[in-house]
């Protein structure tokens, strides 16, 4: 039994002879809050959605954690959201869990603004991927960025220089064909994106 679990149990034994005490109610509703977390991330939608509920339930109306339009869908996401940020964004793993998290989070709901979280969050992790020369699963993580994102600058951008490193690898390989598609792709992404990256006489290569 984990310590949050743990709390949680004293915490309801305490209410359990005086539902009346306030800041025990409180204490036990940002256990269940925590715990609804928790176990939203382990793909438990039902036992999620029931803590958040019960630790609704416990919570004054007219009090600071008091939210009346936030349903647990919301509260689940919203709080999921936030234990994704802040990011380091020079770190893989961050970047990484945090885009995790956010995915289960949009699955209770979506949030205003969310989309172009993750897109910028995936413009710096493939970015860090392309200085390791990962390109191929770069490349990949653009099907990860939601349709309803509205600001692509940053990713596109970052796509385009993946594809740019790849050409530049499958060029000095001897495959130009495949060299001239992820060209293509390049100016796809990315329309202003600088040829002279190839170097003297690899443009004329690939065009």
């Amino acid at each position: 039994m984990s310590v949050l679990t743990r709390a949680m149990t004293e915490l309801r034994r305490i209410l359990g002879r005086d539902a009346s005490l306030r800041p025990v109610r409180k204490a036990l509703a940002t256990a269940l809050y925590e715990h609804s977390l928790d176990v939203a991330l382990t793909g438990a939608r039902a036992e999620a959605m029931g803590l958040m509920r019960e630790a609704r339930g416990l919570l004054e109306p007219g009090s600071d954690d008091w939210a009346p339009g936030r349903g647990p869908k919301e509260a689940v996401a919203n709080g999921l959201c936030e234990r994704a940020f802040p990011v380091d964004v020079s770190d893989e793993d961050e970047l990484r869990n945090a885009l995790d998290v956010i995915a289960v989070a949009r699955t209770y709901e979506v949030l205003p603004g969310i989309a172009d979280e993750q897109a910028w969050l995936l413009s710096h992790l493939i970015g860090l991927l392309c200085r390791n020369e990962d390109y191929d699963e770069a490349i990949q993580l653009v099907r990860r960025c939601p349709r309803d994102a509205e600001d692509r600058s940053g990713l596109d951008r970052a796509v385009a220089e993946a594809y740019a490193g790849r050409a530049r690898r499958r060029l000095s390989e001897g495959d130009t064909a495949a060299a001239h598609s992820d060209v293509r792709a390049v100016r796809k992404y990315d329309p202003t994106h600088p040829l002279a990256l190839f170097g003297p006489g690899d443009a004329d290569q690939l065009w």
